[in-house]
């Protein structure tokens, strides 16, 4: 989750579940989550992100409890209330960054 959401309060704007590596850290939900107005820099510093529990993140913004099983590979997009699905940020033939 970004800073956006865990400092400064923004409700989540966008999410993503990465595909998840045979052999990565166990219990890795592959789930990002981003208020949706970052940019690409403010992404890539490793200080703007932080590791939470999906659970401390639906306890911040509940519209996404309905998501949590969507599978991986997929992107969201609030809209309103809700969450409609998303062009991935990645081609399929490349993969995620």
């Amino acid at each position: 989750m970004t800073n956006r959401i865990s400092a400064e309060g923004a409700a989540v704007g966008y999410m993503v579940r990465m595909p998840v590596e045979p052999g990565d850290r166990k219990g890795n939900s592959g789930w990002q989550f981003m208020a949706g107005d970052e940019d690409q820099a403010y992404i890539d510093d490793p200080d703007n992100s932080h590791i939470f529990s999906v659970n401390t993140i639906a306890n911040h913004d509940p519209a996404v409890i309905p998501f949590l099983d969507r599978a991986r590979g997929t992107a969201w997009g609030r809209k309103g209330n809700t969450f409609v699905e998303e062009p991935l940020p990645w081609s399929e033939d490349e993969g995620p960054a």
